[in-house]
């Protein structure tokens, strides 16, 4: 692209912004149609994430239901066709954020850490997180026993 000579004859100056005061502020109204897009997004997600593998498939391929869920099952149906876990860490990183990548092992601020544990623990379901915690338990007795520490 070429350079463009600046406009000798142009009102604006160089460096200074056209929109002082800024992008206007949406209306409540459009705020509040947005929040529940948001809303019923997240919950066809967490629906979607919850079901069986034959629901899945039956809601991708039902004409009849909400568009949003549709979609959501759609891309939940073909990460299961592929064995594809990327489709379900989309969903997981749209409703809990994406994980903090922190190494525990490194110094680091113990604060980061703690938030970075915390939100994990959080969106870990309860049994899961009860057997991580055994085996766990079941490697430092063992390590323990043998001396190693």
């Amino acid at each position: 692209m070429a350079n463009r000579k600046a406009n000798e004859n142009s009102s604006y100056e160089k460096g200074k912004s056209g929109n002082v005061a800024g992008r206007p502020p949406l209306p409540d109204s459009i705020k509040h149609v947005k929040q529940l897009g948001r809303v019923a997004m997240m919950t066809a997600m967490y629906e979607v994430i919850a079901m069986k593998s034959s629901d899945v498939e039956f809601l991708a391929d039902n004409p009849n239901e909400a568009s949003g869920r549709v979609l959501m099952a759609s891309v939940m149906k073909k990460g299961i066709e592929l064995g594809c876990v990327t489709r379900a860490q989309f969903f997981m990183n749209y409703l809990y954020g994406k994980p903090i990548d922190i190494d525990p092992t490194q110094d680091s601020d113990d604060d980061v850490k703690l938030e970075a544990i915390t939100k994990a623990i959080e969106v870990v379901p309860s049994e899961v997180l009860h057997k991580l915690l055994r085996e766990h338990m079941n490697v430092v007795k063992k390590n323990n026993e043998a001396g190693v520490s």
